[in-house]
């Protein structure tokens, strides 16, 4: 696209790199010339550690390539890489429909998703990507549909919604209405989670203290002056490496001076470590809280569990029969 923007859609692609492949395809200096599109999708844009899903399309062989008759061989070329880089990223006309469609998506992969384990991180974003494309492209089959079928999918979105939204008020996730509520489990699920976090936290306790005073200056810096949403989460990047690197630099210094080289080499080596571990307690400890929450839930009121576990096997046959309703035939068969 030739610049970064926050818009929902990939922007108008210059003609820049067709002009140079071809050039360099006529002159004969890069033999086997390919260009190779990959599509960028990014979880939250505008927040530092978030994910970012990167997929590599199929190349375009160049010398293969060929422009149909009568166009320009740039215009052509230009146009073919913006098709193969539409279909590796999600586009939306707005912000508000970019918003609806990822929630959407999100809603329906904890849906037909299995209980996610403690050590997960979050779903796979490549699937939720993957049903947010299918979600699209069954809005534009519903826009020729009749007014019956339009209506059938606005009331599953509701009932998904509601449901989502009597979890939501007793405090779990859709994803986590499949858990066990037996004691021997929680009693496992203590005793794992308890010993993590008694070996762990040293360690993350270190990593925090190191680490706090770089990385709330390099997020005060960052959000200075804002230009574009994505300004936050590259800036907290590129000054929380620099602010990271001098506070190390400083550290080691100082521990140099009063026990040694030796030492200060050892310590320098435990402080990036420690952050990591740190990281990765503290998104643990907020998963095992969320789950060990939902898990007093059910046990106290196990009809909310029933209830909501019977909606779920209903929405899941009622989305999967919408979706084979308004697949071609072929694809119906196929799957």
């Amino acid at each position: 696209e030739g610049k970064s923007h926050d818009e929902p859609f990939l922007a108008p692609l210059k003609t820049g790199a067709a002009r140079m492949a071809l050039h360099a395809r006529d002159a004969g200096d890069v033999p086997n010339l390919a260009i190779l599109p990959i599509g960028l999708t990014f979880e939250r844009k505008e927040a530092p550690r978030t994910r970012v899903l990167v997929q590599v399309g199929e190349p375009i062989l160049v010398e293969e390539w060929r422009a149909p008759a009568g166009t320009a061989p740039a215009e052509a070329l230009t146009a073919e890489i913006d098709a193969r880089l539409r279909a590796l990223t999600l586009n939306y006309a707005s912000a508000d429909d970019a918003a609806r469609a990822v929630r959407l998506a999100s809603l329906l992969a904890a849906l037909f998703g299995e209980v996610p384990p403690i050590g997960i991180v979050d779903r796979s974003l490549g699937a939720e990507i993957s049903i947010a494309r299918r979600v699209d492209e069954l809005s534009r089959r519903l826009e020729h549909a009749d007014d019956s079928l339009r209506q059938r999918a606005d009331q599953l979105v509701r009932r998904l919604d509601a449901v989502e939204r009597v979890a939501a008020n007793h405090g779990v996730l859709i994803e986590d209405v499949g858990i066990s509520v037996e004691p021997r489990q929680a009693i496992g699920f203590v005793l794992r989670e308890g010993w993590l976090l008694a070996v762990g936290a040293p360690f993350a306790i270190w990593g925090r203290i190191n680490h706090w005073l770089p990385f709330r200056a390099a997020r005060a810096i960052a959000t200075r002056s804002i230009d574009s949403a994505a300004d936050p989460a590259m800036r907290t990047v590129v000054a929380g490496t620099a602010l990271v690197l001098l506070a190390y630099m400083a550290q080691g210094a100082i521990v140099a001076a009063v026990l040694g080289p030796a030492v200060a080499l050892v310590y320098l080596v435990s402080l990036p470590i420690a952050a990591d571990v740190n990281f990765y307690l503290s998104d643990r400890l907020r998963r095992a809280t969320r789950r060990a929450r939902a898990f007093f839930v059910f046990r106290r009121d196990p009809e909310l569990r029933a209830r909501l576990t019977r909606e779920l096997a209903t929405l899941r046959h009622d989305v999967s029969s919408f979706d084979q309703t308004l697949s071609p035939p072929s694809m119906v068969g196929g799957a």
